[in-house]
């Protein structure tokens, strides 16, 4: 008897506690935060949960619809988590996908994810960590930078080409020039020009440029620019005087 009563009163305590826990105002959202947010405004992020405030804190243990939703809408966005800060604040952590390089256009400065994604598409001033390590790449046409990612036979060009660059000159500042017909020029510590032509054998290109550095070091600063467009050779032209 003294069993069924006592789990009798139990289950009272532990429905007066869910009542509790569901009525009382203290256990609704009251603040919202953003956190994270550099290419993608907070404030933007705000609109697609906005209408939880006011709502149960357990409205965090529905809250993936909302993540799903935010990373469908944002591509810059990695990861994204929504968590209650016991009562009633709501957190939304935002982990946006990292630099990799930079298009430079006449009109804009394109700066992409490695999976080709348009980051700063958001925003016009984002803080760019690195900004000074990141490779540039210019004479891409604007039309292939519209929309939330780059065309993806351009990103498998630039994939090739920056990991050779990070391979063989992980340290230098090399930027990359596309000229007609997929020419390719890199400019490396913004003076020497360094003529690659086409992808084809560009990773023995890459090598033999190594080894030339490596063989000469004491030219780098004395040459007008480096040709590798012949297979298997090198021209370089010093520089008069």
């Amino acid at each position: 008897m003294r069993n069924r009563l006592g789990a009798v009163c139990l289950l009272i305590l532990i429905g007066v506690g869910a009542y509790t826990l569901i009525t009382t105002p203290s256990f609704r959202i009251k603040s919202i935060t953003i956190e994270g947010c550099n290419f993608i405004p907070s404030e933007e992020i705000y609109t697609h949960v906005e209408s939880l405030k006011g709502q149960h804190s357990l409205v965090v243990l529905r809250s993936y619809k909302h993540e799903k939703e935010i990373k469908a809408q944002y591509p810059a966005i990695d990861k994204i988590d929504i968590s209650l800060q016991f009562p009633n604040k709501l957190q939304v952590q935002i982990i946006e996908k990292k630099e990799w390089v930079s298009y430079l256009t006449n009109q804009a400065n394109k700066i992409i994810a490695k999976d080709g994604t348009i980051l700063n598409q958001y925003t016009n001033a984002p803080q760019v960590s690195g900004l000074d390590q990141m490779i540039i790449i210019r004479g891409i046409k604007d039309d292939a930078l519209q929309g939330n990612s780059i065309d993806r036979t351009l990103l498998q060009k630039t994939e090739r080409i920056v990991s050779n660059i990070r391979y063989y000159f992980p340290y230098k500042n090399i930027q990359i020039e596309f000229i007609d017909n997929d020419h390719l020029i890199l400019i490396k510590e913004d003076t020497l020009p360094i003529k690659l032509g086409k992808l084809e054998h560009i990773e023995d290109k890459f090598r033999n440029l190594m080894y030339f550095f490596r063989q000469y070091p004491e030219k780098e600063n004395r040459l007008d620019y480096i040709d590798l467009r012949i297979k298997d050779r090198i021209v370089v032209k010093e520089r008069n005087g």
